[in-house]
């Protein structure tokens, strides 16, 4: 195979010249590393991070504001049917006073 075939791996003629390109890689990314600006990628991960537990708390609202809506609709129900309950019962009763 040739040296220059894709299918065939990359090889180092010594480990040397892989030290070599193993210390040029880990300088690069060291100083890629040194270039980002490490406050203002923390700043950016609290704004993420306030903004998903702003989110969970509107939604913990709304759900609760739901809940408190059904209970009221429950109540209200409740109300009416105690209210045709005693209407029948107070009309059961004259009827059987004039009896």
């Amino acid at each position: 195979m040739a040296a220059s075939d894709p299918k065939r791996p990359l090889r180092f003629t010594s480990l040397n010249s892989a030290k070599l390109r193993i210390s040029g890689l880990l300088v690069t990314a060291i100083t890629q590393l040194r270039k980002v600006n490490w406050h203002q990628a923390a700043a950016e991960v609290v704004l993420i991070l306030a903004g998903i537990l702003i989110a969970l708390s509107v939604d913990s609202w709304r759900d609760e504001q739901q809940e408190r809506q059904t209970e009221v609709d429950y109540l209200e129900e409740l109300e009416q049917d105690f209210l045709a309950n005693k209407s029948s019962l107070i009309s059961s009763i004259e009827h059987q006073t004039r009896i």
